[in-house]
């Protein structure tokens, strides 16, 4: 199995609702990294958190993983 390196914007990333303009967007180190879509605005706002745990939710695989 070969391994690659990911680079991303560093962690944390915030799930922020910007109002009707831009709706929810995810954020990270003074950018917008993401504008979300999604059906309803409970679904928008999940979708959001999801992506905004990205980081911490891949620093929690390579805890589980052998290297």
């Amino acid at each position: 199995m070969t391994t690659t390196k990911t680079e991303h914007t560093p962690g944390p990333w915030a799930a922020v609702d910007r109002g009707i303009k831009l709706g929810w967007i995810v954020e990270g180190d003074g950018l917008i990294l993401a504008a979300v879509s999604g059906e309803t605005p409970q679904e928008r706002a999940a979708n959001a958190r999801l992506i905004a745990a990205a980081p911490e939710l891949l620093a929690a695989l390579h805890k589980c993983t052998p290297s």
